[in-house]
């Protein structure tokens, strides 16, 4: 666990750094306060392209501002914010930086409490969304609704326009079957979906 005096001394070294790539902070016992300090350094670095706060109790407060922090930053590429306490605010914060980041290529919020409500704004996101591969969020607590909404984002054939405004950039969505509480006909739509965007890409 980190020194209450570390996350700012991190932050300090991020203003001016140019150099490093990637920041894993994985269970260093970082709070919401020491996640703001850091997240207000990320909000204009243009080198860290992997941030990892996994196992670190942010809360909704410190997911806010690694949100807001992600609407900004034009790097990051892979974030990993595995068990870090995310619930609906903190989700629905995530959500709408999904709809402006323009960078981001890898997010894992499993283990976390998104619900239904988080789920359903995070798949009309991923609809804005064009850069994203992979999305983890096994291990939350969203049911079949939530995950078909998802499946439907990622493809819904009921006409063309419903096709065109389907995500067609992610590739691997990791969820979880019973954890999750999801059905096996809306993890299949998923998959096929997935198949697609995979395929497509290719071509």
């Amino acid at each position: 666990v980190l020194h209450q005096s570390v996350p700012s001394s991190i932050a300090a070294i991020l203003y001016d750094n140019t150099v490093m790539k990637s920041l894993i902070l994985r269970g260093c016992g970082i709070s919401h306060a020491g996640a703001t300090r850091i997240s207000c350094a990320l909000a204009n670095n243009a080198s860290i392209t992997v941030l990892d706060l996994s196992n670190n109790p942010l809360s909704n407060t410190g997911i806010c501002s690694v949100a807001l922090a992600l609407e900004l930053n034009t790097t990051i590429q892979k974030l990993k914010l595995s068990g870090t306490d995310i619930g609906r605010e903190g989700g629905e914060a995530m959500v709408e930086a999904l709809g402006i980041n323009k960078s981001l290529q890898v997010l894992d919020m499993s283990r976390n409490s998104l619900d239904d409500q988080v789920i359903t704004k995070l798949a009309r996101s991923l609809k804005q969304n064009k850069s994203l591969r992979q999305l983890s969020l096994r291990s939350n607590t969203f049911s079949t609704i939530g995950g078909i909404c998802l499946s439907f984002a990622l493809y819904d054939s009921a006409n063309l326009q419903a096709v065109l405004e389907c995500n067609h950039t992610l590739q691997y969505l990791v969820l979880d079957i019973n954890s999750n509480k999801l059905s096996r006909d809306c993890l299949k739509h998923a998959n096929k979906a997935l198949r697609m965007n995979a395929r497509s890409s290719t071509e």
